[in-house]
């Protein structure tokens, strides 16, 4: 993006909220402006882009995805494990997830099925293999976009 098309805006953030957006943009290698502008597209795309519903069962996930790891790890590297931590501990924090999210989504927030389900089954493996490709392609196109927007602040 050109320097010349964007437009200024001026916002107040708390000191908690410019420390975070700081520590999230070196994270990422990116300066605030393109933090901020990139988590703005991304608010707003997944506005146009997701139901209500899928909102819904994306925030039921991140909390027990969140809760599975808190119990698994047992320290204060919940948020962000070190790779070593994480390495030894994926396959149980995987395996525990599918269990939670099996219990929450079958027999404890909603009704149970009542049986087996082809079609479903079916769907749901392909949605899976589906998101891959998806994801993949995503992340391609959000590096393309970082490449440019870095280019135009130069």
């Amino acid at each position: 993006m050109s320097p010349a098309k964007l437009k200024q805006l001026k916002i107040g953030l708390t000191g908690k909220q410019r420390g975070e957006l700081d520590r999230a943009a070196r994270e990422a290698g990116r300066t605030l402006s393109l933090e901020v502008r990139h988590r703005l597209e991304v608010s707003l795309a997944d506005d146009e882009r997701f139901s209500a519903f899928a909102k819904l069962m994306g925030e039921e996930t991140k909390w027990l995805a969140q809760m599975v790891l808190a119990s698994t790890l047992r320290d204060n590297q919940i948020v962000d494990p070190k790779k070593e931590d994480w390495e030894k501990a994926a396959p149980r924090i995987l395996r525990a997830l599918i269990v939670a999210l099996n219990e929450w989504f079958g027999s404890v927030r909603y009704t149970p099925t009542t049986g087996p389900d082809p079609e479903a089954d079916t769907i749901g493996k392909a949605a899976a293999k589906n998101y891959l490709l998806l994801r993949s392609a995503l992340e391609r196109r959000a590096a393309e976009e970082d490449d440019e927007d870095s280019e135009g602040e130069e």
